[in-house]
């Protein structure tokens, strides 16, 4: 064999070693996850409200609608906020001698800033006790517009708003409310209408944090706005903030001037920080 056909065979072999990968990874792509909906996981402060983020990844067909059931297991250290909305709505126009009203519960919600911001409905619903459901569609008029989340697209579907209990002790260890997606209420459709398989459900959680004495307005810093909370507390009324005791700087049952002092010396002569 002459040294031009030896080169020739070692040059084949070399292309055909770096061409197998490729094609084996191309086969391999059809068995992926192709949808995938993740609940984040987060930090909530007794008494406050916290926002609950709904991450989609799409690497599947466009996206024009869902339904998203999502189930919160401890009620009892948070729930999601809930508003009354009417909606009325003429029956026989233009005349409209016949209404129909709808009453809904709703859960307070925000798509500012993702994948469905422009998109014709976006609400969440309650579905009794500790369950919700999140809707979306993009194009009710048939109009068009808006678009739906095309393929290869990631990023925050949605956000609901949940309420963390005011009288969570310190004592309590187990502090994590889990969310649930249920693969029953789920669904994703594409501009056809039809059914959107091979979804992937990630569940999240959100764990309520320990209280820190003197930090009254949940900031995870001590300044003057904790001062005058404190200052209201003791000498104008105002009503203790959650959870309860946070404001007891001495551990004594109640908030005086004693804690006031405590807070001021911390916040602006660097004493010590008030734990009891």
């Amino acid at each position: 064999m002459s040294r031009s056909q030896i080169r020739c065979v070692v040059l084949c072999a070399v292309l055909m070693a770096f061409s197998r990968p490729a094609v084996q990874m191309a086969w391999a792509s059809p068995n992926d996850t192709l949808l995938t909906i993740d609940v984040a996981d987060t930090i909530g402060t007794a008494g406050t409200t916290v926002p609950v983020s709904i991450f989609l990844q799409n690497l599947t067909d466009s996206i024009a609608g869902f339904q998203i059931s999502i189930t919160l297991s401890r009620p009892d250290l948070m729930v999601f906020d809930t508003t009354v909305e009417t909606t009325v709505t003429c029956l026989n126009p233009p005349t409209c001698t016949q209404l129909d009203t709808n009453i809904e519960t709703v859960v307070p919600s925000t798509v500012q800033g993702t994948l469905i911001q422009n998109w014709d409905l976006a609400k969440a619903h309650t579905e009794g006790g500790t369950n919700i459901r999140l809707t979306g569609i993009a194009d009710i008029d048939f109009n068009h517009y808006p678009q739906p989340i095309l393929p290869f697209t990631n990023g925050v579907l949605m956000k609901v708003i949940a309420h963390v209990a005011c009288d969570i002790p310190d004592t309590l260890s187990d502090r994590t409310v889990l969310l649930q997606v249920n693969p029953a209420g789920t669904i994703f459709t594409d501009p056809k209408g039809d059914t959107i398989s091979a979804v992937r459900m990630v569940n999240g959680s959100v764990t309520v944090a320990f209280s820190v004495k003197g930090d009254l307005d949940h900031n995870q810093t001590f300044n003057v706005l904790d001062v005058v909370k404190e200052i209201g507390v003791a000498f104008r009324g105002a009503a203790s903030p959650c959870p309860p005791g946070v404001d007891d700087l001495d551990c004594n049952g109640f908030v005086d001037i004693l804690d006031v002092v405590k807070l001021i010396s911390f916040v602006f002569r660097g004493g010590p920080q008030p734990i009891c």
